[in-house]
């Protein structure tokens, strides 16, 4: 049987202040599943530690703070949904069941947490194990797997995350913006990353993330520092459309985004090299080809290219004007 509530309603029937013996009860309570009232509660417990209790350290907190976390909490959960909003109570519990297994944007900020719990602050972008489907992407060094799941343990949402897998060995946390600009983090074991939140990157979501004060994401503000929404959906249309480019045989490839501006795309062993030079006439072929293959695009007016060889890469690089 299902019944149609008032999601307001629904909450204030659900969870009430009197059926708790101490005001940390209550906010233990309406914290559960919540990831958005763990972080306002864990403004208020700067040094919170994770054996404790929720209910007993919040205890400890004055009464004023108390009630801050009490309001903040019940005004988030309002704007969850309109106050004119239904949602569906199924009796047999299967309310969840269309809900996404990864985080999104506001469980990117409990992650950056973990990073540097961890001692991982200065997360640098990671050219060598950056996926090909990755604009930039950062990477920590290695991390013991008992310090990971102690720290990420304190996250209801990461521990049941950890759960699903089986870490024994070290391991090393990622995030990063892949192609058609989705931001990804999550864990890299044994060189394959296993996601454990993502988010589409819009205006909003842009803003979002040049606003962060964790120190983990210092580089990748840095980043994003001399860019807008706009520029870097271009960039990231023109590294998509690029990346079909084939110049002709090489051995492998690679792309990375130098002073936050130039889009890089190598080639390696590619045409004929003598003495460490390659062939000019290959270069002007390879030129030539490209500047037919831009032809299709608009963005082709807005943008400057220059190449560049060196120790058996040819290098094309891109910048947005």
């Amino acid at each position: 049987m299902k019944i149609l509530k008032k999601y307001i309603h629904f909450i204030k029937e659900s969870i009430s202040r009197e059926d708790f013996d101490t005001v940390g009860e209550y906010i233990e309570k309406l914290a559960e599943g919540d990831e958005d009232a763990r972080i306002f509660i864990g403004e208020y417990l700067k040094e919170y530690n994770p054996t404790v209790r929720i209910a007993n350290a919040v205890n400890l907190l004055s009464k004023r703070e108390q009630e801050e976390i009490i309001d903040k909490i019940l005004k988030n959960k309002k704007n969850i949904e309109p106050e004119d909003a239904t949602v569906m109570v199924n009796t047999d519990l299967s309310l969840l069941e269309s809900e996404s297994s990864l985080g999104g944007k506001n469980l990117f900020k409990c992650f950056l947490k973990i990073i540097t719990a961890l001692g991982q602050k200065s997360i640098k972008s990671n050219i060598e194990a950056k996926p090909q489907d990755y604009f930039i992407y950062y990477l920590t060094d290695w991390i013991n797997s008992e310090d990971l799941k102690s720290v990420m343990s304190r996250y209801d949402f990461f521990e049941e995350f950890l759960i699903t897998l089986n870490i024994e060995s070290n391991v090393r946390l990622y995030y990063g913006i892949k192609d058609n600009l989705f931001f990804e983090y999550g864990l890299n074991i044994d060189g394959q990353n296993i996601p454990s939140g993502e988010f589409k990157i819009n205006k909003s979501t842009f803003s979002y993330l040049t606003s962060l004060t964790s120190p983990s994401s210092s580089n990748l503000k840095f980043f994003l520092s001399n860019l807008d929404f706009e520029k870097i959906k271009l960039m990231d249309k023109i590294k998509v459309e690029i990346g079909n480019f084939n110049p002709g045989y090489h051995e492998k490839k690679s792309f990375e985004v130098q002073d936050n501006e130039i889009l890089t795309f190598g080639f390696y062993g590619i045409g004929k090299w003598d003495n460490g030079k390659m062939d000019p006439a290959e270069i002007e072929n390879i030129k030539n080809n490209f500047r037919n293959y831009l032809m299709k695009y608009k963005w082709s007016d807005y943008i400057k290219i220059n190449f560049k060889t060196e120790q058996f890469w040819l290098y094309l690089k891109i910048k947005v004007k």
